[in-house]
């Protein structure tokens, strides 16, 4: 079998073994990507086992290898979206995407450099599924991703957010690391608490359906990340997945005076009971080294 390149599978899978890879990808014939942030994570699956998928047009944003987009492919997505900003990687000639989707054969639609910032540019407005894992803290600016997020989906779709929160639900803060790095990482801005996490959220027009998911320690407190330590342990699962439907409304702006938005259920603080679990224990991203993403973001 040979490519529209005119290369044979044997010369594609020589290939797949020079190149680093970061996601664990099954490409088929008993071969997976050697990806160094470990097995794809069960959590996240199970996140996406709540969604149905058949007919489904998806956003895949910060999609690095494309694990979660070929996933979504092969749930049955009508069309998939991958974004990513490998402008920002220090890696960023190395295209394992393209190879993954050679090999797989893949339809997913590929856009390598479009910050999440700049989602407009791909001219959709009517996302049924974003899947958002692993990216609000690498950003300066989530509130504005989430709007334009928010701006790309249509009434009613499903948003999928990850990220590490502070456990604490009595005060509402975001940790801001600049001169201080967290996990030896310096590609990380923010971990805000779970109290300030939702409201990110819901003033971002999302009404919040599930969430689940142990948190970090809080700052101060024994094992919370600092100054060139790492708070993200491999056995500790210290991750948040949240699903959000596309059709909230923020009760308190003025232009929604009256609108309904779902409050979220009850947590328990590592947030074991619900329905949709999340959680990083032998987390894909725990242990990335700081040169995976440099810390340069101009928007």
């Amino acid at each position: 079998m040979r490519d529209g390149c005119n290369h044979s599978r044997e010369e594609l899978l020589k290939e797949v073994e020079r190149l680093p890879w970061v996601h664990s990808i099954d490409l088929g014939g008993g071969l997976v990507t050697k990806g160094k942030w470990g097995p794809a994570n069960r959590l996240i699956r199970e996140g996406l086992d709540r969604i149905d998928f058949n007919g489904k047009k998806v956003l895949d944003i910060g999609c690095w290898d494309g694990l979660w987009s070929f996933e979504a492919e092969k749930r049955g997505a009508a069309e998939v979206y991958a974004t990513d900003y490998i402008s920002q990687r220090s890696f960023r000639d190395q295209n394992t995407f393209s190879l993954a989707h050679k090999i797989l054969g893949s339809k997913v639609k590929y856009h390598p450099n479009i910050s999440v910032y700049d989602i407009k540019e791909l001219g959709v407005h009517d996302f049924d599924v974003v899947i958002f894992c692993g990216v609000y803290y690498h950003l300066k600016h989530p509130l504005l991703a989430f709007t334009r997020l928010r701006e790309a989906m249509r009434e009613g779709g499903t948003l999928l957010v990850e990220g590490p929160v502070f456990s604490r639900t009595d005060e509402v803060f975001a940790q801001f690391y600049y001169h201080n790095c967290l996990d030896t990482d310096r590609s990380n801005w923010w971990v805000p608490t779970i109290t300030c996490l939702r409201q990110w959220i819901e003033c971002s027009f999302f009404d919040i359906v599930s969430e689940a998911g142990p948190a970090l320690p809080d700052p101060g407190e024994k094992g919370a990340p600092g100054k060139g330590t790492s708070g993200w342990g491999t056995k500790s699962a210290i991750k948040k997945l949240l699903v959000t439907p596309g059709s909230g409304q923020c009760p308190k702006h003025p232009l929604c005076r009256g609108a309904r938005a779902a409050a979220p259920a009850p947590l328990a603080r590592h947030l074991g009971r619900h329905r949709v679990s999340r959680g990083r224990a032998a987390s894909p991203r725990v242990g990335t080294p700081a040169h995976a993403v440099r810390r340069r973001e101009l928007a």
